[in-house]
């Protein structure tokens, strides 16, 4: 918004709906994927995957983003938000 009154260039308001979209799903999936990886579903099937698999790839997953530097990071990307895309000129 800073752009629209300070540059006198409304343009920018045009790109609002798509940015502010892709952070949204961003978010989302963000939600959707730690929900999957800490939340134990019991016997629950996911697709084609029986629970137990299914378990091993959640655990798996979650071992990596504790016990790496890069899984750190991007938990914390995720976490506090994805920084903010440059507006078209």
């Amino acid at each position: 918004m800073t752009r629209v009154y300070k540059e006198n260039d409304p343009e920018c308001i045009n790109q609002y709906s798509e940015i502010a979209l892709r952070r949204v799903w961003n978010g989302e999936r963000f939600s959707w994927w730690m929900s999957n990886m800490l939340h134990n579903f019991g016997q629950m099937e996911s697709g084609d995957m029986d629970a137990a698999t299914f378990k091993r790839f959640m655990d798996s997953e979650l071992d990596y983003y504790l016990n790496s530097e890069n899984g750190r990071r991007v938990i914390a990307e995720q976490y506090v938000g994805l920084p903010y895309e440059e507006l078209a000129p």
